[in-house]
């Protein structure tokens, strides 16, 4: 195990300078986020991609509130499920459809 814990730590500290010799615009990490999802699908985690973006202008003012996370009742374990539940506001209707059905898939 330990040997393990020193070749994950080898590759973050190498992906880490990697990050950092290639720096992007906040809202724009594409190739940051390409580079996490390699590293966590080598490590064999389940990776969904493009979820952060909404497509919305950000003129259009929405909150997101998560108001419940619900992960079942297991100690010392990940849940195989976990449901988030929340509120969505904005002031336009489109913008609010668009969230919640982004949300849901």
């Amino acid at each position: 195990m330990l040997t393990q814990i020193k070749l994950m730590t080898e590759e973050l500290r190498s992906v880490r300078r990697d990050l950092h010799r290639h720096p992007e615009l906040a809202y724009h990490e594409k190739r940051t986020a390409g580079v996490v999802a390699q590293l966590l699908r080598k490590w064999d985690i389940e990776v969904h991609e493009g979820i952060g973006r909404t497509g919305i202008d950000p003129a259009n003012i929405a909150v997101l509130s998560i108001t419940r996370i619900a992960g079942g009742t297991t100690h010392n374990a990940m849940p195989p499920e976990v449901q988030l539940m929340g509120i969505v506001r904005t002031f336009d209707p489109a913008v609010q459809d668009k969230l919640e059905s982004a949300l849901r898939n």
